[in-house]
């Protein structure tokens, strides 16, 4: 379903790029080059990668602060959201580094969190991707998936999450939401390194056509699907991978690249956990905050 696009204030410029158009207020005029420019190269190279078409021109609003964020948009952004896209509308809605708190991760990497929830939303435009393919892509293909999603996964509380779990709305429990994301990233990364570089793509083409997992699985992995998800479980079943159990004993030297990845997982974990809570708190308090004009899905939280 095609939605309008937000009005952008009179009081705001516009700076127009070859695929986005990012809107803010003058003093953001740097910044929103930088993300055009930065939209322009990495645009085209996501879409080549998932094997879709980049579409019509897609709106970028900066915000200044968090009451603009929550008022500028179309719909009710949960308290944890750090941005936000509405694939129907070509929009997105990023905070400006003022605005976004204590989080470390690059507004450049949260712009293609974001690009990509609209790639794959209009791909399988009109309906709604699963939310373990919608998150898990974008995590992965924006370059968050790291040690922090292996962590949540081998220090969950309870059991699993299979497939049928992630594919509707994520847990609301913000232990098991976490749980959720990390897991959908997970999944989509074991696909793409067990199967090749064409697996994801294949997956998104055959689903957004049959609207049938078991079948666009089949399709794309040449695996039938709970053939593919046992062997998936069990691995993450078998305990933490070889290199998380070494680094958490110490048995291991990372060199200063590796460190500083590690670190910046930490601190995205840290800040993931504090929106996560704020997040519990929300529901407590008001509930009809959940009632969205746009899948809650394309809420980035971290």
């Amino acid at each position: 379903m095609v939605q309008e696009l937000p009005p952008v204030p009179a009081d705001w410029e516009t700076v127009p790029g070859t695929f986005v158009r990012v809107s803010g207020a003058p003093r953001h005029s740097t910044l929103m080059l930088h993300l055009a420019n930065h939209a322009a190269v990495s645009l085209p190279r996501l879409a080549r990668e998932l094997g879709v078409p980049i579409g019509d021109t897609i709106q970028v609003y900066l915000v200044s602060s968090d009451a603009e964020f929550r008022a500028i948009q179309p719909g009710r952004p949960p308290m944890w959201a750090d941005a936000t896209a509405y694939p129907g509308a070509g929009a997105i809605f990023l905070r400006a580094p003022a605005a976004r708190g204590a989080s470390e991760t690059a507004l450049e990497t949260v712009l293609d969190h974001e690009l990509i929830h609209i790639l794959v939303g209009r791909a399988f435009a009109p309906v709604d991707p699963p939310s373990w393919l919608q998150e898990g892509i974008a995590r992965v293909y924006a370059g968050e998936f790291g040690p922090e999603d292996a962590r949540v996964i081998h220090g969950r509380e309870g059991g699993l999450l299979g497939l049928g779990e992630l594919a509707g709305n994520f847990p609301r429990d913000a232990t098991r939401a976490r749980l959720a994301y990390a897991q959908s990233a997970d999944f989509v990364a074991w696909m793409r390194n067990t199967h090749g570089d064409a697996t994801v793509p294949a997956l998104v083409r055959a689903l957004a056509r049959e609207q049938d997992l078991d079948q666009a699985v089949a399709i794309a992995t040449g695996v039938p699907l709970p053939k593919l998800e046992r062997a998936w479980l069990s691995r993450l079943e078998d305990g933490p991978p070889a290199w998380l159990r070494l680094f958490e004993t110490g048995e291991v030297f990372f060199g200063a690249g590796a460190l500083a990845l590690i670190g910046a997982g930490v601190t995205r974990r840290r800040e993931f956990k504090r929106r996560m809570m704020e997040r519990e708190a929300e529901e407590r308090e008001e509930e009809e905050r959940l009632a969205r004009w746009d899948s809650p899905r394309l809420a980035r939280p971290i």
